[in-house]
């Protein structure tokens, strides 16, 4: 400022200690989950209502958001129960350990939402994350692909249908294969169908891979519709461009990066006769009494009404055949799939009953490098127990205490 003629030399002289700036003055009200709803009903209106930063930001709005306080109420307690049984302190496993978890109705609303602990000790939001692999919880979408698109093994050979009961190899550790062959990785080596805990099933129809969470079989059949048709799929179900993983043979096993909102989103197609809305979370808004124009989104067709009615009838039989008999108790009359990886750094369960899904995410999160750290161990749990676990046990929870 001396140099430019601002500031004269013995002013400057007087200054002999940089000015501590004032402290910031706390956020009022945005404690708990208020600040991850505020979050999320203020980006949808700034978007969708033609309101500028600066403008809203002179206040006098204002908004009606599609939040629904006691399923908002029961997601959070569902969520804290399940933390409750974490330690930290004593347990190296427990260490950074997030939930998130997501309730969207069929019409596109967001009922309800778990961004974290609080929202003024961690400001990014659990249920609306950007870099946590969705994992098998991806393979209804490769089912409804498959059935809405039908399947290609040679090359420049017809598209075949497949349905429900076609069969595929379930075995453990088999070749993957193209229209033109097996698939090489880049390692050189051939690509195979990995499945959990390396169990091998033998001969098994979609529908029953589907339901017992057969990796084999999604991965193959992913291969044969063509993994570009899968993307353009879970696109057309919701899932942004953006989170979509690399096109490689891990895609039809759950290498994108869907949030919670967006998968929850997603899943309402199978229970509403394939069509969806986009989630949004602000139904109108006024300025003084008078209403400001908010754009809401368009309800669209993702998949057939047929299509839809055998994912739901696989979802549902996931519940009455599946492992997890917590789900089955909570929620006999609901659908839903767990979600794991094959690196063992993301957890997933999602399903709906009634108009509502929800999808609830378990990751550990390195604060420093922004890296996801393995879920071995977490809660004291054994070696052998599905990642999915948590989430299952937070939807089961959640969903039976909004049965009525």
């Amino acid at each position: 400022m001396v140099k430019i003629g601002k500031l004269s030399a013995a002013e400057r002289a007087r200054y002999t200690a940089f000015p501590e700036p004032n402290p910031v003055p706390p956020l009022v009200g945005l404690n708990g989950q208020t600040g991850y709803l505020v979050d999320l009903a203020k980006s949808y209106a700034q978007s969708h209502a033609d309101i500028s930063p600066a403008r809203f930001d002179l206040g006098g709005y204002q908004i009606y958001t599609t939040f629904e306080k006691p399923k908002e109420e029961a997601l959070t307690e569902a969520v804290q129960a399940a933390e409750k049984k974490l330690d930290p302190d004593h347990r190296p496993a427990d260490q950074n350990v997030h939930l998130g978890a997501a309730s969207v109705a069929t019409d596109g609303r967001i009922l309800a939402v778990y961004g974290g602990p609080d929202y003024l000790k961690q400001g990014f939001d659990n249920a609306n994350t950007v870099n946590v692999p969705v994992g098998s919880a991806f393979a209804p979408l490769v089912y409804a692909a498959g059935l809405g698109q039908g399947v290609q093994r040679e090359r420049d050979g017809a598209r075949t249908p497949v349905t429900p009961g076609t069969t595929y190899n379930g075995d453990n550790g088999v070749d993957l294969q193209t229209p033109e062959g097996p698939y090489w990785g880049r390692d050189g080596k051939k690509a195979k169908t990995a499945n959990d805990g390396g169990k091998s099933w033998g001969s098994i129809t979609l529908r029953a891979a589907l339901e017992q969470s057969v990796n084999g079989p999604v991965q193959q059949l992913g291969m044969d519709v063509g993994l570009g048709n899968v993307r353009k799929a879970a696109i057309d179900l919701g899932l942004l461009p953006d989170s979509m993983g690399e096109l490689t043979p891990a895609y039809a096993l759950g290498n994108s990066t869907p949030s919670a909102i967006r998968l929850a989103d997603a899943y309402t197609a199978f229970d509403a006769e394939g069509k969806r809305t986009d989630p949004y979370s602000v139904s109108s808004v006024s300025q003084n009494g008078a209403d400001v124009p908010v754009a809401k989104p368009a309800k669209v067709q993702a998949v057939t009404p047929e299509v839809a009615a055998q994912v739901d009838a696989a979802l549902r039989g996931a519940v009455k055949e599946g492992a997890d008999k917590g789900v089955r108790q909570a929620a006999a009359d609901g659908a839903g799939k767990p979600g794991t990886t094959q690196e063992r750094n993301a957890g997933w369960y999602v399903g709906y009953r009634g108009d509502v899904a929800t999808a609830v995410t378990l990751f550990r999160l390195d604060l420093k490098t922004l890296e996801l750290l393995p879920l071995t161990g977490v809660g004291g749990a054994a070696q052998n127990v599905p990642d999915s676990t948590v989430p299952a046990g937070i939807w089961s929870a959640y969903t039976k205490a909004t049965a009525h």
